[in-house]
């Protein structure tokens, strides 16, 4: 009963200072009707639960059914995939400009590939494909496996495109 106490007064408390801050205008009677439905559903909730037989295990019992999924979520696994995402993404692109750079090519002559993973939550290079396009075919492999090497320490794979897509 205690509890059923201090949610209505908390419900209360919340409405008036919602009504106080609110907007003068066409707004504030919108508010307050949402403060008032607010008000009678934390009134109304014993009544609710006697009717329909409720109590806090069924009650509990509806919230894990409904929200029971996202708790099995492994959110360190989904970060982890997140933050190797993101620094693949950076890597190829930094990587591409730089070949570019060297070679004054296109960024269309050639495409960068990175393999990275997560260990110790730390990102790290495993290896490098460079994909160079038809107009890229001469260009000399040495310089990009030498800038690969030379900024991630790692040996460089070449292929060549020769085929439009």
């Amino acid at each position: 009963m205690r509890q059923y106490f201090l949610l209505v007064l908390g419900v209360c408390l919340t409405a008036g200072v919602i009504r106080v801050i609110a907007p003068e205008g066409g707004m504030k009677k919108h508010v307050e009707m949402v403060c008032s439905l607010c008000l009678a559903a934390a009134v109304a909730v014993p009544l609710v639960s006697a009717v329909l037989g409720f109590d806090e295990s069924t009650v509990d019992g509806i919230a894990d059914g409904i929200f029971g999924e996202y708790e099995t979520q492994d959110l360190e696994a989904i970060y982890n995939s997140y933050i190797v995402e993101k620094n693949t993404e950076a890597v190829e692109d930094a990587l591409a400009e730089e070949i570019c750079k060297e070679l004054c090519a296109d960024r269309d002559d050639l495409s960068v590939k990175v393999a990275v993973s997560l260990e110790n939550g730390e990102c790290r290079v495993e290896g490098v494909c460079v994909i160079l396009e038809m107009s890229g075919v001469l260009f000399d492999p040495d310089i990009i496996k030498n800038t690969v090497f030379d900024r991630l320490g790692v040996e460089c794979e070449i292929i060549y495109n020769i085929f439009d897509e």
